[in-house]
């Protein structure tokens, strides 16, 4: 028969096909399966390089960035301080009134210590202390990384300004410090501050 040798054929035909199916498959099949060289991990040496590179970047990488940060800290606080001392200077002009600056203790005393909440405040007796019936105007945080001093005439311990934003013999310099980084900020005898030196 033909029938038989009909179907004889078409088995003999379907086998052939299966076969070549699979023969292009193959070649997918091992590449899931097989690693290739690409895939493979990082050699010692590679590792140890690795390891050096990144300690390098700490090792210089984090003194850099902690001097930035100081460096940023100690020019925020300078700003703050200059803008403080204008702002006292203007408000003495514009209430035609004293005004003093100065680190202010609870007590309402000034204090010769400047690390300290600086306040200025209304002084119309001039006494250089907040008295119960005088306004205190503004204040300023001083950073704890902050070193900071005064240097001038009088008794060291604070800015008076009068009506017309002069200083009583309170004129000088301020130092501000952190590490090995420096500002000075120089109040002259007319008030006026200004940034005259950074190192």
């Amino acid at each position: 028969t033909a029938t038989n040798n009909y179907y004889a054929l078409n088995r003999t035909q379907t086998c052939i096909s299966t076969r070549n199916i699979f023969n292009q498959e193959t070649p997918r099949i091992r590449a899931r399966i097989m690693p290739t060289r690409n895939m493979a991990g990082l050699t010692v040496t590679e590792l140890l390089a690795s390891l050096s590179i990144v300690s390098g970047l700490v090792l210089f990488g984090i003194p850099a960035l902690s001097r930035m940060q100081e460096r940023m800290l100690l020019s925020g606080a300078c700003q703050d301080l200059y803008s403080l001392i204008q702002f006292t200077r203007h408000q003495a002009v514009s209430q035609q009134n004293r005004i003093t600056l100065c680190p202010l203790l609870s007590s309402g005393d000034c204090s010769n210590n400047w690390q300290i909440e600086l306040g200025a405040f209304t002084d119309p007796n001039g006494n250089r202390r907040l008295d119960a019936d005088e306004t205190l105007l503004r204040t300023l945080t001083i950073p704890q990384k902050l070193n900071i001093t005064w240097r001038g005439m009088g008794s060291g311990n604070s800015l008076h300004f009068s009506s017309q934003g002069i200083t009583f013999v309170s004129n000088g310099t301020f130092h501000l410090s952190i590490a090995d980084q420096e500002r000075q900020l120089v109040v002259s005898r007319i008030g006026k501050p200004r940034v005259s030196a950074s190192h």
